[in-house]
């Protein structure tokens, strides 16, 4: 996997295939009530979708250079990748709320996808560690690149 990320496109080749497994994977969970009955697979898919949207951002900051430098300092590419990922996590769990709401008002029986104000705060730190993940993988890989 880090041969590919190597390569001019490599990110994008990386994010987009896992992010869509892992988007399948999620559909495959809300419809076994996996998030449930295994607590774990919520926490490792919200590390890993922020993984993969992170990879994303990564590869727009390296394919149209000159918008986000990350050479400055680490604070700042920090910064933007926790940002990017509270950024997502929030777009990603008023998407939950919206699939209860929708849900509860047509009245198709199906169980929330979010379980309570707690669930939605591990969800959220886990985005966040994820988008920490992204950015120290971003950072490194610039200077290993640079050299």
């Amino acid at each position: 996997m880090e041969k590919e990320i190597e390569k001019e496109n490599g990110v994008f080749k990386v994010a987009v295939p896992v992010g869509t497994a892992l988007l399948a994977f999620h559909l495959i969970a809300v419809m076994n009530d996996w998030y449930r009955s295994i607590p774990l697979i919520d926490a490792i898919f919200h590390f890993g979708a922020t993984v993969v949207f992170g990879l994303g951002v990564y590869w727009l900051i390296l394919r149209f250079p000159g918008h986000l430098d990350l050479s400055k300092n680490l604070f700042v590419t920090l910064l933007a990748g926790a940002s990017l990922a509270a950024l997502g996590a929030v777009l990603w769990e008023f998407g939950e709320y919206i699939y209860d709401a929708v849900a509860l008002a047509l009245n198709t029986g199906a169980m929330p996808v979010q379980l309570s104000i707690a669930d939605t705060m591990k969800d959220l730190m886990f985005n966040i560690l994820g988008g920490l993940a992204v950015a120290i993988f971003a950072r490194v890989h610039y200077h290993r690149r640079r050299k």
